[in-house]
Order: structure tokens, then C-alpha cells, then sequence
């Protein structure tokens, strides 16, 4: 049986929630893929929440909302991809705050929430777990890139130019 995992993502520009489902037993493959259009005035919430970020009633209105948004989105990606099993779900959150220096990272979205609605075991707080740890605060992308690179190809330093820059160099040894 595969294991089949869930994975969330929220690019800076709020314009969806993409959902992919992965098998990482043997072909190690995106199975489905969905984006789920965030409404607009979702979206000026959350980024009154990056400009506010220490509003506290604000955060947690737009942090119920989001959270909302996020079930709901699970439930129809999964009706959608007719898959019966899934061991997890992962989502890093929706970054309002990130400070690898301090180690400050804040996100929207409550795992805690969505694991709870949808029955499911949910992985979060990559950042603030990398960070306690002397990372920056993106733990996946290095394992991807060495994934990556391991294939054949030529691939020794990454560069991923989104909302919060990762750089991966990888040297031949």
C-alpha cells in the first residue's frame, strides 16, 4: 500500500492554496494536484496580518479563517483525488513574521485545527523546529535539492527566489 501524504503550500503572492498528493514508497511522484483560489478579501486579511502583525484579535480572526479555508480545501482535494489512504498531511503555515536571526517565525493556519477536522495527522512548524536548530527556517528545501541531485543530474547549487529566498550549494565531495 502506498503511503500517500498530503502536502500544503501558500506562495507570498496568497493567490491559492496548492495541495499536492504524494506517494514516496517507491516512485517517489505527485499523484494529484490541485490550487485553491483564496478569495480577495481573505487574502487583504492576511496581508494586514504581515503589516500588524502583533494585532492580536486580528491574527486570530484571520488565523480562524484561514484555518477554515484550509479544511474546507482538504476536504474537496481529497473527495477530488479519490483516495482512501493517508498517512499525513504537511503544512509549513502561511509566513506573516520570519526572522531566522531571532528566531521568529509566525504563521497562519492551525495544524492543530485541521488535524482535528480532518481526521488526519497533520506535520507543522518546520521553520521555528529548523530554526531552534541553527537553521534558517526551510528544513525541506536542502532534501529536495539532494534529491534532485541524486537523479543524474548536474544540479550543485540552488537558488529558490520566492517570498523568503533559500540557497543551497552543494559541493562535489
Amino acid at each position: 500500500m502506498p503511503e500517500n501524504y498530503i502536502g500544503i503550500m501558500c506562495g507570498t503572492s496568497l493567490d491559492s492554496l496548492d495541495l499536492s498528493l504524494c506517494d514516496f514508497e517507491k516512485n517517489n511522484k505527485i499523484k494529484y494536484f490541485k490550487s485553491y483560489r483564496i478569495r480577495q478579501s481573505l487574502r487583504d486579511k492576511i496581508n494586514e496580518c504581515k503589516n500588524h502583525p502583533n494585532r492580536k484579535k486580528l491574527f486570530n480572526e484571520t488565523d480562524k479563517l484561514i484555518t477554515e479555508f484550509i479544511i474546507e480545501s482538504v476536504r474537496k482535494f481529497i473527495r477530488a483525488s479519490n483516495t482512501k489512504k493517508i498517512a499525513a498531511i504537511g503544512y509549513p503555515g502561511i509566513t506573516i513574521i520570519h526572522n531566522p536571526k531571532k528566531k521568529i517565525s509566525k504563521t497562519l493556519g492551525n495544524p492543530a485545527m485541521i488535524a482535528k477536522e480532518s481526521g488526519l495527522r497533520v506535520v507543522a512548524d518546520f521553520r521555528l523546529t529548523d530554526m531552534k536548530h541553527g537553521g534558517q527556517g526551510a528544513p525541506l528545501a536542502p532534501y529536495f535539492h539532494e534529491y534532485i541531485s541524486s537523479k543524474g543530474r548536474n544540479f550543485l547549487n540552488f537558488i529558490n527566489l520566492g517570498g523568503f529566498a533559500n540557497l543551497t550549494y552543494r559541493s562535489e565531495q
